[in-house]
């Protein structure tokens, strides 16, 4: 569809606020997906060509963007509401994934938010696991020197 993710981000988050689990959907290919009808019933197969739109821009916004401690634990709650992890993360360390990709066509407007909002932040260097070495200064004191017995 092509919206800019500040576009995208302002329209999910005002979207997100009353229909959370609600499946995301862009307009514009209004094909349906497959439907049959059994005894008056209609029963649907496979994710609609708008959730599928939906779910592609999200993701061309937000692959590869590495997900906090935070993020992951709003993505996995959803999750455990819903009774499926529709995501694919990669360990980077430190509590941190990359969001690699989605499991399914499917994404719902709080985690698309989710997902936006990390992609905007900005990034966070990584962290060497080494302390900096300490720097000698006039700050700081000079040695103790080593008891013999005797006073100074």
């Amino acid at each position: 569809m092509g919206l800019s993710i500040q576009q995208l981000h302002t329209q999910v988050t005002h979207l997100a606020q009353e229909n959370g689990d609600a499946t995301g959907k862009l307009r514009g290919a209004v094909a349906a997906n497959t439907q049959g009808s059994f005894q008056g019933l209609t029963v649907s197969n496979g994710a609609r060509e708008t959730e599928k739109a939906f779910a592609m821009d999200i993701l061309k916004h937000t692959s590869n963007i590495i997900l906090n401690s935070y993020d992951q634990a709003e993505l996995f709650s959803g999750s455990a509401r819903l009774g499926k992890n529709n995501f694919v993360l990669e360990q980077v360390g430190g509590g941190q994934s990359r969001f690699v990709g989605l499991k399914s066509d499917q994404l719902t407007l709080r985690d698309a938010k989710i997902l936006l909002e990390a992609a905007m932040r900005p990034p966070v260097p990584l962290r060497s696991n080494t302390p900096p070495p300490i720097q000698m200064g006039s700050d700081i004191p000079p040695p103790v020197p080593a008891r013999n017995g005797t006073p100074p």
